[in-house]
C-alpha cells in the first residue's frame, strides 16, 4: 500500500531540519541532534516508516540542493521549500532569521540526516546501536523511529523534537513520557513535542492530580502528621487513566 506521512509529521520532521541548522549558527555544529518519533509499536510498520521519513527528508533536501542557494525569493517557488519557511514562521521565534537557516542548509556545511527504526530484534548492522560516542567528532544527526526500545530508559541526546502519537492509560508511564528533555540553555527555545489533544488534556490532568498532592503533603506537614495519620488521596481519573 501506498502510505503518505501525516502532514503534522512532515511539518516535525521540517522542524528538525531546521533546529540543526539554528545549532550550527549558535556555534554547536558538532553536536547530537535527535528527533523521536513513536507511533506504533509494529516492527513493520516502523521499518516502513523509515523509509517514508527518509524519502520526504531526501526531497526536502534535494529541493535545498537545487532552490536553496538562489535566495529566499526563488525558493518559494518549490512548495516543499515554501513549506519549509511556513514552518519556521508559525513554529519558531529565536534570532536567528529564515534567510541564515537556509544559508545552512543549502550550503557544503549541512550533515548528513540518518533515520533509523530501532526494533527490539535490531539488524545485524552496527550503526543501528544507537552508539553516539563513534560520533563524537562531528556529532550525530538522527531521527529515531521505536516503540517499546525507545521508553525503556534510552537516552536520547540532544533531543529536540518528539513526535509521539501513542498514548498511556496508566500515570507513571505517562511520567515517564514526560522526561524527554532536559532544559539545555542553548537550545531549549528549539524543543518542541508533536503530540495528541488527548495527550495534552491527560498531561493536564496528571499536573492537576499532583499538584493536589502537594498541597495535601504540605496541609500533613504542617499539622506534623505523618502518611498513616493524614490518609493521601490521589484524585481518579473520571475516564480512562489508572492509578
Amino acid at each position: 500500500a501506498n502510505y503518505d506521512l501525516p502532514n503534522s509529521l512532515k511539518d516535525a520532521i521540517r522542524a528538525f531540519i531546521i533546529v540543526t541548522a539554528v545549532r550550527a549558527i549558535r556555534g554547536e555544529q558538532n553536536s547530537h541532534n535527535t528527533m523521536l518519533v513513536n507511533i506504533s509499536q509494529l516492527k513493520k510498520h516502523q521499518n516502513r516508516l523509515e523509509t517514508l521519513i527518509d524519502e520526504y527528508k531526501k526531497s526536502l533536501f534535494e529541493a535545498l540542493y537545487a532552490y536553496g542557494s538562489l535566495g529566499i525569493e526563488q525558493s518559494r517557488h518549490n512548495s516543499l521549500l515554501l513549506s519549509l519557511e511556513k514552518t519556521y514562521d508559525n513554529k519558531f521565534q529565536i534570532e536567528e532569521s529564515y534567510e541564515s537557516v537556509l544559508g545552512v542548509l543549502s550550503g557544503t556545511q549541512r550533515r548528513e540526516i540518518h533515520v533509523w527504526a530501532l526494533n527490539q530484534t535490531g539488524r545485524k548492522s552496527d550503526r543501528r546501536e544507537l552508539n553516539y560516542s563513534t560520533y563524537n567528532e562531528y556529532g550525530l544527526n538522527v531521527i529515531v523511529i521505536g516503540g517499546h526500545k525507545l521508553s525503556r530508559g534510552l537516552t536520547l541526546e540532544g533531543l529536540s523534537i518528539s513526535y509521539f502519537a501513542r498514548n498511556s492509560k496508566a500515570y507513571d508511564t505517562l511520567m515517564q513520557m514526560c522526561r524527554w528533555f532536559g532544559y539545555r540553555s542553548t537550545y531549549k527555545d528549539l524543543c518542541k513535542t508533536y503530540i495528541p489533544e488527548e495527550s495534552i488534556e491527560w498531561y493536564a490532568f496528571i499536573t492537576e492530580t499532583i499538584n493536589e498532592l502537594y498541597r495535601e503533603l504540605e496541609l500533613m506537614a504542617g499539622r506534623g502528621e505523618r502518611p498513616k495519620d493524614f490518609g493521601l488521596k490521589v484524585r481518579e481519573h473520571p475516564g480512562a487513566m489508572l492509578i
